[in-house]
């Protein structure tokens, strides 16, 4: 990595390096980057284990994100006490320019008591189902062409009037809802 380990430019909010080269990065906000993240290493290519992640701030929930991808390299410029637990147990070494007590996320809060990543995991999705915009593929919307606001246009959608069956079904496993 060059520089200075925890430089991270505006507006970017996350880079990943591979010896030493950027080869991702992200302006989104909130763990969109994280899991636009988990797309580019299911593409393949790169082992997640020799990467670095520099990320703007994380929280518990991005260190959840960050374990499960099976990054063990993470620099951040502002980390949650409640995301160094989560690091620690899981051997990802990081570094942080400051230390703050919470992340002011519901999410943070969300998922305060949760210790497995794969649960974390399961409960973003569906908070990410609530957070993402409506699909705009007009091939994957529901029936009566009603968007189902999941946002994710590979998947069946499901019309809103559904969502909380969605949310149920996300939570037990399921990744179409």
């Amino acid at each position: 990595m060059r520089g200075d380990p925890l430089e991270l430019p505006a507006p970017l909010t996350l880079r990943l390096y591979q010896d030493g080269e950027v080869v991702f990065s992200s302006e989104k906000h909130w763990l969109h980057p994280l899991f636009d993240l988990e797309a580019f290493f299911a593409q393949g290519g790169l082992d997640p284990a020799g990467t670095s992640l520099v990320d703007r701030v994380t929280g518990r929930a991005a260190a959840f994100l960050v374990v499960r991808l099976g990054i063990r390299d993470l620099r951040t410029l502002v980390l949650s006490r409640r995301a160094i637990p989560v690091l620690e147990r899981y051997g990802v070494q990081y570094q942080c320019g400051e230390i703050i007590d919470r992340v002011q996320c519901a999410t943070e809060d969300l998922l305060a008591d949760i210790q497995d990543p794969e649960v974390a995991w399961t409960i973003l999705q569906v908070r990410r189902a609530r957070t993402s915009p409506p699909c705009r593929n007009r091939s994957a919307r529901g029936p009566g062409g009603v968007a189902c606001g999941h946002g994710f246009p590979d998947q069946r959608c499901r019309p809103r009037s559904r969502c909380r069956r969605f949310a149920r079904r996300a939570q037990a496993g399921c990744p179409a809802g």
